[in-house]
């Protein structure tokens, strides 16, 4: 691999099994990977040291991790797996909190900021919201194609999900139909506008809190990384064009600059908003990046998936 800019290695962690996600905790002082044999495996992440393995199913009914998300402030990491199963985890006390079997392929999840929520979507066009204590589904919102017309195969398929921060009613839901919906969870029946372009295919969304500008990651060679406007849907850029890599994930880094994470052609970029600077990059990655994430806390650290391994990288600023 060949890394670029102002980044340094500082750990790899390896798995037994392949990845496909992982996320920093809240503190920076952790790191969970989700892999394909149903384990959630626990690292730090300044060593790349395997700390412990979370998994309370039996090998012959384990099955892919495809999402974990932290629950704000706290090491409780939320699960979704191939199997349909959602499950709550605290990891310091290795317990599973809670068990929910829905009856679909399982894509992925995501907190409110404010914790009393949460999101799970799937194979199918539902997003399911639930109450974080009962841990029960309060509503569901129908994500419905362009227009209302399915575009892409039978089914919408769901692959990202984000709470406005700070605001635990308004929510944003996108996949491969080529659209981003947005909801106002008091009256979920129907979205109230939608942005139509970025063709979603994966974990690839996020929300900068300050601006509430979203951060898109489309499955296409161009225009893969592009920034939205949350209040009209406005481009306001499109970044790292003609990388050639489709887009599995983003993240903010900060305020003004972003990190992307794609196959096709396998890399990593971090690169400023303002000027399409590359501040840092990672190429030549032998197998297909599918999760990249970036923690202040832990002292500007990056991450990235690709094969067996979490790649941590620290970015100077």
């Amino acid at each position: 691999m060949n890394v670029n800019g102002k980044l340094s290695q500082k750990a790899k962690c390896t798995s037994d099994y392949e990845l496909l996600c992982a996320v920093f905790s809240p503190s920076g002082d952790l790191m969970c990977g989700g892999c394909l044999d149903g384990n959630l495996e626990v690292y730090t992440p300044l060593d790349g040291k395997l700390q412990k393995k979370c998994n309370d199913n039996p090998p012959e009914k384990s099955f892919p991790i495809s999402c974990i998300r932290f629950r704000p402030k706290l090491n409780h990491v939320l699960v979704s797996h191939s199997s349909g199963e959602v499950k709550l985890w605290d990891i310091s006390a290795n317990v599973c909190i809670n068990s929910t079997k829905e009856n679909r392929q399982g894509m992925t999840n995501s907190w409110s900021e404010d914790a009393n929520c949460f999101v799970t979507t799937g194979v199918d066009k539902n997003v399911n919201i639930y109450d974080a204590k009962s841990c029960q589904i309060g509503c569901s919102v129908v994500h419905t194609g362009v227009k209302g017309n399915e575009i892409c195969g039978d089914q919408p398929r769901v692959f990202s999900a984000k709470f406005l921060p700070g605001d635990s009613t308004a929510l944003i839901t996108a996949g491969w139909d080529g659209t981003i919906k947005f909801w106002d969870l008091r009256s979920p029946g129907n979205f109230i506008r939608e942005i139509t372009g970025p063709v979603i295919a994966s974990d690839a969304l996020d929300v900068e809190p300050t601006s509430k500008y979203i951060l898109t990651g489309s499955f296409r060679k161009s225009r893969a990384c592009q920034v939205h406007a949350w209040e009209d849907g406005k481009e306001l850029a499109t970044l790292g064009d003609g990388m050639m890599s489709q887009g599995y994930s983003v993240c903010w880094v900060g305020p003004s600059m972003v990190m992307f994470g794609g196959g096709y052609r396998n890399l990593m970029k971090v690169i400023k908003t303002a000027d399409n600077e590359v501040v840092g990059e990672v190429l030549e990655v032998p197998e297909v990046v599918y999760s990249v994430d970036y923690t202040a806390a832990g002292g500007n650290l990056v991450s990235m998936v690709t094969g067996k391994d979490i790649y941590v990288y620290q970015l100077a600023l």
